[in-house]
């Protein structure tokens, strides 16, 4: 009997199994049949027109049962891709010693798994981009088994495996995906940002389904490739101050502010640091200190004299022990040497101006407040307060030499009540005693647009004027208001509101010209053809920016005076003092019929009424000896709108 190998041919799909097994009919001597790997056992492989006497090669996998192969055992513990080959004889050809070539369809799912749970490998930071990492115990990279082989691993089955890296955001790369060692760099690897990175890989079978994944370990190992760092930021120095003339200052360690502190940011290798001077400035001073090489205090070995030398620039240099050549770091001490506190701090100049827009918001800063103090550290520390009362204003500290004037309350500072404001301010030395002098800052309130325009008396509810048929140009009448801001915020422009001219019945054209500047209303045409008109008349600012621009209206009525006339335009009336409320005192005549007469409002009350008759009777009390004449006008109105004024005097007698 002669034996062969094959190769199974996996997922093909030239042969078609047959469910009752692929009849051999005597063709040739070699008959072909494919099996799907999920076939159970028991299953008919081969048969033929007559009976199989006998077959041998393939007994762990079929059996001879009523003249058929049939399936002896599961297909998915063959994890082999060469089988040997089976041979058979069958009754009914002449034939002997059949080769029967098995073909395997796997479509079954694999119980895969990496040889290692999990894998470590170890690599120095700063290691270049594409540097193969060696995994595994034999260093040659993660591997695959699948535990439902009956005759062993990946060792006996040379199937294709293929691999990936699923994590992302990291500095390496899988490069060969059917390469089981084919971790790479790719980044950069730094131990101070990262001491370990954990990979998930994902491995599989070339045509087999099932997956496993691992992680790979990458642990990063530190070098030494940073410089000694002190615990301050660039640009800050140490400070050191000692007092003058004291012998308990000499030979004694000293800490500075902050302590003098510095590590080795390589934190993987944390090497020892020690510490020395370098320089002393000025030079004269070198033999007055030493610094302890392993606490970083500083000693000093005569008594200091401020007025000899107020400071002292000491280098200090950190290294590394193991390193002391090219592992160092420098910083600097600044040695304050503190004087007694024998003066006092006084402002010069003591007189200052400064412009401040009124009603500025809480917390707007007014002035810079320093005085001078020639004492040195805390003898030369200073604080400030306001002299006198002041809701305005109050002082904030800035630092220990300096404080801010700030706004307090934007209600105190309005121009329109106090232009100018002086506040006083006496500096402090640090044990509450005064200064030599005060520092004056005189305030003076910059306007703002803050205030609407007013036309006229307050409470007057409109202007009113007549005319009597005067040509183009006449001047009817004037409308005024005032704006209490300054400047070009009091700068008022005036114009009649368009769409608002009211004649009644009558045309409603404009006939009037308003001057913008100054108010003045005149006819634009002659013979006006209505009796009576009525319009809105607007003021408004000037201010620089427009979005703070402030208006007023008022009503303008203007009426035709035909035929009615005043007989006497002014009028004296006396009357009694002790007259009760509501005493009837005079009637008032104009010429004219449908005449309505009311007081125009004034500044001050009034305490007569007049009914639209025109009985002018008192509506308050009258006293001679707080006020003994009342002025005002009167104002007389025709039927169609129109008015008229009469002035009244009325004396008490």
């Amino acid at each position: 009997m002669v034996s062969f190998n094959a190769v199974v041919v996996a997922m093909s799909s030239l042969f078609v199994h047959m469910p009752e097994g692929a009849i051999y009919n005597c063709p040739d001597i070699f008959h072909k049949v494919e099996v799907n790997d999920t076939t159970p056992i028991g299953h008919v492989v081969v048969t033929t027109t007559g009976n199989i006497t006998q077959f041998n090669g393939c007994g762990n996998f079929l059996e001879l049962s009523n003249g058929k192969l049939v399936l002896k055992s599961k297909l998915t513990t063959l994890c082999a891709d060469e089988l040997p080959l089976c041979q058979f004889d069958t009754s009914d050809c002449s034939k002997t010693n059949i080769l029967l070539l098995l073909t395997i369809v796997r479509t079954a799912y694999y119980n895969i798994s990496y040889k290692e749970e999990n894998y470590t490998v170890s690599i120095k930071e700063n290691t270049k981009n594409a540097t193969l990492l060696q995994i595994g115990s034999d260093k040659l990279g993660v591997n695959l088994a699948i535990g439902n082989c009956y005759n062993g691993d990946e060792t006996s089955w040379e199937r294709q495996k293929s691999f990936a890296l699923k994590t992302e955001s990291v500095p390496f790369f899988w490069s060969a995906s059917r390469n089981r060692n084919s971790l790479y760099t790719y980044g950069n690897i730094d131990y101070e940002k990262r001491t370990e990175y954990a990979l998930t890989i994902e491995g599989t079978y070339v045509g087999i389904n099932g997956s496993a994944t691992t992680t790979i370990f990458v642990e990063i190992i530190d070098e030494d490739d940073q410089n000694p760092t002190f615990n301050i930021t660039d640009g800050i120095d140490y400070r050191l101050d000692i007092a003058e003339g004291d012998n308990a200052t000499v030979n004694r360690p000293y800490t500075t502010t902050p302590v003098i502190s510095a590590y080795d940011p390589d934190f993987g290798i944390n090497a020892t640091i020690k510490y020395k001077l370098r320089t002393i400035t000025p030079s004269a001073g070198a033999h007055l200190f030493t610094i302890d090489s392993d606490k970083g205090t500083v000693n000093v070995a005569e008594v200091l004299d401020y007025e000899t030398q107020s400071n002292y620039r000491l280098i200090i240099e950190a290294y590394q022990v193991d390193n002391p050549q090219s592992r160092t770091a420098q910083a600097t001490i600044n040695v304050n040497v503190i004087d007694i506190d024998d003066h006092k701090p006084f402002f010069r100049p003591d007189v200052d101006e400064v412009v401040l827009l009124e009603h500025s918001a809480v917390g707007t800063h007014v002035y810079n407040v320093k005085a001078l103090d020639t004492d040195a550290g805390e003898n030369g520390f200073i604080t400030y307060r306001i002299i006198g009362k002041t809701e305005a204003f109050e002082l904030l500290r800035i630092d220990n030499i300096s404080a801010a004037l700030n706004v307090k309350d934007p209600a105190k500072i309005d121009r329109e009540n106090q232009e100018n404001i002086t506040v006083i301010i006496e500096p402090l030395t640090h044990h509450g005693e005064a200064g030599q002098n005060n520092l004056t800052v005189n305030i003076r309130l910059e306007d703002i647009n803050d205030n609407n325009p007013v036309f006229g008396i307050p409470d007057l509810s409109e202007f009113s004027f007549t005319y009597v048929n005067q040509s183009a140009g006449t001047s009817i009448g004037k409308v005024e208001a005032t704006d209490k801001d300054t400047g070009v915020n009091a700068l008022l422009y005036y114009e009649i509101v368009n769409g608002t001219m009211n004649a009644g019945n009558c045309n409603n054209e404009s006939p009037f010209i308003l001057n913008k500047t100054t108010g003045v209303i005149v006819m634009s045409r002659s013979n006006l053809p209505c009796d009576g008109y009525r319009f809105v008349v607007q003021a408004c600012d000037n201010p620089n920016n427009p979005i703070a621009r402030r208006c007023s209206i008022t009503t303008v009525a203007v009426a035709r005076i035909a035929n009615a006339t005043v007989d006497n335009p002014r009028q004296d009336i006396n009357v009694t003092e002790s007259v009760t409320i509501n005493t009837y005192v005079a009637q008032l005549m104009c010429g004219g019929t449908g005449l309505t007469y009311k007081v125009i409002p004034n500044i001050a009350a009034v305490p007569f009424g007049v009914s639209p008759s025109g009985i002018l009777k008192t509506t308050g009390v009258l006293d001679r000896e707080n006020i003994s004449t009342y002025e005002f006008l009167v104002q007389v109105l025709p039927v169609w709108a129109g008015q008229m004024q009469l002035q009244h005097k009325y004396k008490h007698p």
